[in-house]
C-alpha cells in the first residue's frame, strides 16, 4: 500500500468526515492522503478510523477521470 507514495509528490486532500472519540483521544473519523508518482499516476489512500461505523466514500479530481472506475458497495 504504501509503495506508490514513496519518493512521490503530496498532493494536499481536503475533505469532512466528523471525528471519532475513544476515551480521552478525537481524531478525525477518515484519514486521506494523496500523492503524484513519478509517471504521473495519482494515489489516494484513505482510512476510517472508527471500528463502530462504515462510512461511504465520494472522490473527485478536477479533470481527472479514476482508471479503474472506483469501486461501489
Amino acid at each position: 500500500m504504501y509503495i506508490p507514495f514513496q519518493n512521490a509528490t503530496f498532493v494536499p486532500v481536503r475533505f469532512d468526515a466528523g471525528t471519532y472519540t475513544h476515551g480521552d483521544t478525537t481524531l478525525p473519523r477518515v484519514d486521506a492522503i494523496a500523492a503524484r508518482d513519478a509517471a504521473g499516476k495519482l494515489w489516494l489512500a484513505v482510512t476510517n478510523l472508527d471500528p463502530n461505523r462504515s462510512v461511504a466514500v465520494e472522490a473527485s479530481v478536477s479533470g481527472i477521470t479514476p482508471n479503474p472506475p472506483l469501486a461501489r458497495p
